[in-house]
């Protein structure tokens, strides 16, 4: 398979990035050059579901997304899973 398994949805995502980066807002264009480092790791997510790239490729760009933070930030989402099967387990009666 090549690409195309998300919709090619990051080259959505960087042509608003694009769009954001010459805005007359300094927010909006700093948003603008962050949101260009998340259509880069939709574009590596994209192709390693496609099975274009090999899988774990897709960590250096959705780490740069995040920053020092990226391991905190997958830290927080697996304690939430962990909670969630917890509270799956008391509503089950285990």
């Amino acid at each position: 398979m090549s690409g195309g398994s998300w919709d090619y949805f990051c080259y959505k995502a960087e042509e608003v990035a694009g769009e954001l980066c010459q805005d007359k807002s300094p927010l909006r264009r700093a948003f603008g050059e962050h949101m260009k480092l998340g259509a880069q790791a939709m574009h590596d997510i994209e192709w390693v579901d496609s099975g274009d790239k090999g899988k774990g490729d897709e960590r250096a760009a959705i780490q740069a997304v995040f920053g020092d933070l990226a391991e905190i930030k997958e830290i927080e989402v697996l304690l939430t899973d962990g909670r969630n099967i917890i509270d799956a387990l008391k509503k089950i009666g285990a």
